[in-house]
């Protein structure tokens, strides 16, 4: 029975071993609001504040200080958004309010920041969870 159950942990194991983990890379909930002279502009630039929001968090999770950003445009930060959900959109005339959900490229984040100089990122290691076997000494 211990060696039916030892050859089925073994199965399995690896397949639970890795630890769930959020995804560095990706920004929920980010809630934008902006008036302007039209609804075409003001969403606009509500969008390009939210992606610069939503790429300071980023950076906030990669230890780099986010005044290092200012150097950085808003095409290229919208250059590494892999994707982006728009939720509760409202447009009237003049205003534009939204929450958005971004989700990041890591690699053109990296490459991005690598360009400015910007490579203090810290890396991050991959959790695991380790199950304690027992041996009866047979």
């Amino acid at each position: 029975m211990k060696k039916i159950f030892f050859i089925l942990l073994l199965l399995i194991l690896p397949n639970l071993s890795r630890a769930e983990t959020t995804n560095d890379y990706l920004v929920s909930n980010v809630q934008i609001a902006k008036f302007d002279k039209d609804a075409t502009t003001a969403r606009k630039n509500a969008i390009n504040n939210a992606q610069r929001q939503a790429f300071n968090i980023i950076m906030a999770r990669l230890g780099i200080d986010s005044t290092n950003n200012i150097i950085i445009n808003d095409d290229e930060i919208s250059q590494t958004i892999r994707s982006m959900q728009i939720k509760q959109e409202k447009i009237t005339a003049n205003s534009y309010s939204a929450l958005i959900n971004f989700e990041f490229s890591p690699d053109y984040v990296k490459s991005t920041l690598n360009k400015y100089g910007i490579n203090k990122f810290s890396q991050k290691l991959d959790s695991y969870l380790i199950v304690p076997l027992m041996n009866d000494g047979k």
